[in-house]
């Protein structure tokens, strides 16, 4: 099975955590479907609230912590990520963010996708039907 770095970022800060610190506890929870041997989840933090970096650390579902002292944006996410997968020569990478829900470990069905059709490069899963896992 290919490797994949899957990177998670996280924004909350004290004047956003009334509206996103619950779905960030939801979403960290959710992480536990994606546990693998072939995946790695990384911690990427731009600037959160000391509770979320601690957290995060708890879980005990991060292999790496990039936490930064200052908000860089997605930017963050992109190149530590692509950096980290590059360092350890891994096959894919994967952008999750701090208010996504994991149902499902889709990312073995995506891999099995782009591994069937070489000429796509990215993919992009904004709905996932479970009953019909080739609809998108």
């Amino acid at each position: 099975m290919k490797k994949t770095v899957v990177g998670y970022l996280t924004y909350i800060t004290v004047k956003n955590s009334n509206n996103r610190l619950l779905d960030f506890r939801d979403s960290v929870e959710s992480l536990n479907l994606l546990r693998s041997n072939n995946i790695e989840i990384v911690s990427i933090d731009n600037s959160s609230i000391d509770e979320v970096r601690k957290n995060i650390k708890s879980s005990g579902l991060f292999s790496k912590h990039f936490h930064y002292q200052k908000n860089y944006f997605d930017v963050a996410l992109f190149y530590t990520t692509l950096w980290y997968a590059k360092d350890i020569d891994a096959d894919y990478v994967c952008f999750l963010y701090d208010d996504f829900i994991m149902y499902d470990n889709a990312i073995n069905d995506v891999i099995e996708f782009l591994e069937q059709h070489q000429d796509v490069s990215c993919v992009r899963l904004p709905s996932y039907d479970f009953k019909n896992k080739s609809k998108y």
